[in-house]
């Protein structure tokens, strides 16, 4: 005698797989090859250490830092949203 948990299993399973997603398009045909789309040029070394909370562009608080790369970012971002506020290119600014 099988028990319920393999039955709930075996059902499952069964459900799963007769539900897959349709590989075919509406028009019942397969897809056509996927379009690689590029993104951007991955970053090889960003470093983000410390940063200040002062006025944002709005006067309200905003977490203010500066991250390393080719170039450096100074960037402000909403403490309470994590949305981004500024974000300047610094193309001056070296590492030390």
């Amino acid at each position: 005698m099988r028990s319920a948990r393999f039955v709930a299993t075996a059902f499952g399973a069964l459900l799963v797989l007769s539900s897959g997603p349709n590989l075919l398009r509406p028009d019942g045909h397969p897809p056509g090859p996927a379009t690689v789309v590029p993104l951007a040029t991955p970053l090889a070394d960003v470093l983000l250490i410390g940063g200040t909370v002062a006025p944002g562009p709005d006067g309200k608080p905003a977490l203010w830092n500066v991250s390393t790369g080719k170039p450096a970012y100074l960037n402000a971002v909403n403490p309470v949203t994590g949305a981004s506020l500024v974000s300047a290119p610094l193309p001056k600014v070296r590492a030390i």
